[in-house]
């Protein structure tokens, strides 16, 4: 079985100038992160905004980066969609480009109930034949669903490997870990629950804030096995602190895109209907992070 190990980024999608998918600054953007001790990455999730994306697009986006990573870690590309057509064409082509795993949240827009989520993961991982990750988040698509049943069932799937579990519910994730943990790769997605969740049992963790600070949660992962919780806890409040900054005064997600940009990496903007950042707000921003010495050493 595949095994998942410490950061993987929910990598960032490359937009040119033009709002297009690009691979231009794919090899230096990969390479810092896996100089700075990541250990995979997903592709095309939430963060990498699939699902604002063609297909074509999103095809393109993967093969890139299985190219680019070469086999140095574990690719992970999604591939959800909102037509199951849609989701087998990209596991099956995942697959052909060499893509270590796929994976998909759960089916959206239309509430199919627990039945439907297993007919669509079912028919995923026959197309794509390569281990299969389950991106459970909480509130998307499907219906209501206990997240102890839905693991417990996608557990007897074959192929399925992995639980992404974006939920701040941590009660449940460790109810989920204490029936599956033996079977599957535990994986948070929340990146401020990081700790916790190791704590818990969680493998990995896969989050947005891992583009722009790499340093911190892998030192936190690395501290934390190493038996050293008081570093562990530092970092882990070092980096709580941005997050709680972003989510409290700025878009999210056009916020990390922008420290992201402001470590030296053009990634483009999000497309809407995201909300964009304000030049006011962008300035706002730097002056917050050099008020906590951010860039002069994310470490520290």
């Amino acid at each position: 079985m595949l095994r998942l190990k410490g950061i993987l980024p929910a990598l960032f999608t490359l937009y040119d100038s033009k709002g297009e998918v690009t691979d231009k600054g794919i090899e230096k953007f990969l390479a810092f992160l896996l100089d700075r001790g990541c250990t995979g990455f997903f592709v095309g999730g939430s963060t990498g905004e699939g699902l604002l994306q063609t297909v074509e697009e999103r095809k393109r986006f993967i093969e890139a980066t299985v190219k680019t990573v070469a086999g140095q870690t574990p690719v992970i590309a999604h591939v959800g969609a909102l037509a199951t057509r849609d989701a087998c064409e990209l596991a099956r082509f995942s697959a052909k480009v060499g893509a270590d795993a796929v994976g998909s949240v759960l089916p959206v827009y239309y509430p199919v109930g627990i039945d439907g989520t297993m007919a669509y993961y079912r028919a995923i991982a026959e197309a794509a034949d390569r281990p299969l990750l389950i991106y459970y988040l909480a509130g998307a698509g499907s219906g209501p669903l206990n997240p102890v049943e839905f693991a417990e069932k996608l557990a007897t799937l074959p192929h399925v490997f992995a639980l992404k579990y974006t939920s701040p519910e941590l009660e449940t994730f460790g109810q989920v870990i204490e029936l599956c943990g033996g079977k599957l790769n535990m994986v948070m997605g929340c990146d401020q629950l990081m700790l916790p969740a190791l704590t818990l049992g969680a493998t990995a963790a896969i989050g947005t804030t891992y583009n722009f600070m790499p340093e911190i949660f892998v030192g936190v992962y690395d501290a934390w096995k190493s038996g050293d919780l008081k570093t562990a806890q530092r970092l882990m409040a070092r980096g709580f602190r941005v997050i709680h900054l972003v989510r409290r005064k700025y878009p999210p997600m056009e916020a990390c895109k922008e420290i992201t940009r402001m470590r030296g990496f053009d990634i483009g903007r999000s497309r809407g209907p995201i909300p964009p950042i304000s030049d006011k707000q962008r300035a706002e921003l730097k002056k917050d992070l050099d008020a906590m010495d951010f860039f002069s050493d994310p470490i520290r």
